[in-house]
């Protein structure tokens, strides 16, 4: 793991648990005090500490970006807006679907490094080489005390005779067997070589590992000679190691903004009938826009990555089969997409599903389906579990074109994996400031107008954690 990957992570992990431990404030304006626990603490706690976290970082982003202006700037620049900003940032944030979807590394600023991980052979053991990730390249000896295939020459048409040295020893007596693909020589525990040789030493030392053999024929020319045997591995120092490879990314914070606007009459007439302030709730009101097209930003580029393996599903039941028979079969559909996913990445199963409306007709009519209950709010949410795999609902998919055909985003859906840990992951989702505005304006036409906007970065790692599909 590499000292840069650990010196981010522990400088994240202290400020946090900074904020925390002193009770950072937020806010503080005539005799109204907002403190960070009073947001992720006590009656408004954060059970998921990854969340938590996370959301403790946007809080004190948007602190530090306060506490940044002048008392005039900030009065020119953000006016009523620091008063509930961090109420809407507490609100919004740990509501974030990506949460579920995607690992989410909030940024320290405008540009910064994200991490993700992978698996790698330390030591060349066999046909193992060291570097290859596990995953692409697995080998169920590696940890085991046998060897496969270890190189120890190439055949030119001519020459017999091999001589080298096995890379694991102690060799075990009795395990060699070299070949050529066509010829076979074995051991025969008590350091000779036998089988299709000719006169010559033919010879092995368990204990250097040095072999010489001539075989009874010439290997043809770049035909490779390899070795398969086993080495001891109790009492010895020389054992198979795998590296944890922490691997960085530069991502740039970018702007998404939205502006808005509404009347002196608005405001005087929602303050005196309700009590309300326009203001208030037309930043609040954008600002869940701006929810709703980071959640599909994030969702629309995942389904361009992901793989389609597994064939669509069809509404149709076949001649004698009763509907409700019928769609249990899209469970086997799903399971699938779920295999595909392991047969890629050799450790993660499906563990979420986004789908459209109609997908979710189905869905949430089989047997297996637990609701969960419905969130209230524009976009995509989650609706319940289908054996083990979290469930959300998306109105909003992009249709695809397939064969000419244009399948309505309401009828697809996708299948993706999120590891325990935010840096196992096949795309990450990187804020820096989740929301912050521009002054409000009045002109002389009576109007009020104000910018929100969100930046945040994003990097796509690996397409192999997402299957997509669709229904016809």
């Amino acid at each position: 793991m590499s000292q840069e990957f650990q010196a981010h992570d522990a400088t994240l992990h202290e400020a946090v648990n900074h904020c925390l431990r002193t009770n950072v404030v937020l806010y503080e304006s005539a005799g109204q005090t907002i403190r960070l626990n009073d947001l992720v603490e006590n009656d408004y706690a954060i059970e998921d500490p990854r969340m938590k976290r996370n959301t403790v970082v946007m809080l004190n982003e948007m602190r530090r970006y306060f506490g940044n202006l002048s008392e005039a700037t900030k009065a020119m620049q953000v006016g009523t807006f620091e008063r509930y900003a961090f109420d809407v940032v507490r609100a919004v944030f740990p509501n974030l679907v990506a949460h579920h979807l995607v690992s989410v590394q909030p940024m320290l600023g405008p540009v910064q490094l994200v991490w993700y991980q992978k698996f790698v052979y330390a030591m060349s053991k066999g046909a193992v080489v060291a570097g290859q990730d596990l995953i692409e390249n697995p080998n169920h000896n590696y940890a085991g005390e046998k060897v496969e295939n270890e190189g120890i020459g190439t055949g030119t048409g001519a020459a017999t005779q091999f001589q080298a040295t096995l890379a694991w020893k102690p060799v075990r007596p009795g395990s060699i067997v070299i070949t050529d693909g066509a010829q076979i020589a074995t051991d025969d525990g008590n350091g000779n070589i036998v089988g299709d040789i000719q006169a010559g030493t033919n010879t092995i030392n368990y204990g250097t590992g040095a072999i010489d053999l001539t075989f009874a024929a010439a290997p043809a020319a770049a035909e490779p000679v390899s070795a398969t045997y086993e080495f001891i591995q109790e009492g010895n120092t020389q054992l198979p190691e795998v590296d944890l490879v922490m691997t960085s990314s530069s991502v740039e914070a970018r702007r998404h903004s939205l502006r808005t606007k509404w009347s002196m009459e608005a405001q005087q007439d929602l303050q005196s009938q309700l009590g309300m302030d326009a203001e208030v709730e037309l930043v609040a009101g954008v600002a869940n826009e701006l929810r709703f097209e980071t959640d599909q930003d994030i969702i629309r580029d995942v389904l361009l990555m992901a793989h389609n393996d597994v064939a669509a599903f069809s509404t149709t039941p076949l001649a004698g089969v009763s509907y409700t028979e019928h769609k249990l079969e899209l469970n086997d559909t799903i399971t699938k997409m779920s295999n595909a996913i392991f047969k890629q990445t050799g450790r993660a199963v499906g563990s979420w599903i986004v789908a459209g409306v109609d997908v979710c007709d189905i869905i949430e009519t089989l047997p297996n389906f637990k609701p969960t209950g419905v969130l209230s709010g524009r976009g995509v949410y989650e609706v319940g579990i289908l054996s083990g795999r979290r469930v959300f609902k998306d109105y909003s998919l992009p249709s695809i074109v397939v064969g000419g055909t244009t399948i309505d985003g309401n009828k697809r859906f996708m299948v993706g994996f999120k590891g325990q840990q935010m840096y196992e992951t096949g795309y990450i989702w990187a804020p820096y400031q989740l929301f912050y505005t521009t002054p409000t304006v009045r002109l002389d036409d009576f109007l009020s107008r104000k910018g929100v906007a969100t930046r945040y970065g994003k990097k796509p790692v690996d397409s192999r954690f997402y299957q997509h599909n669709w229904i016809t």
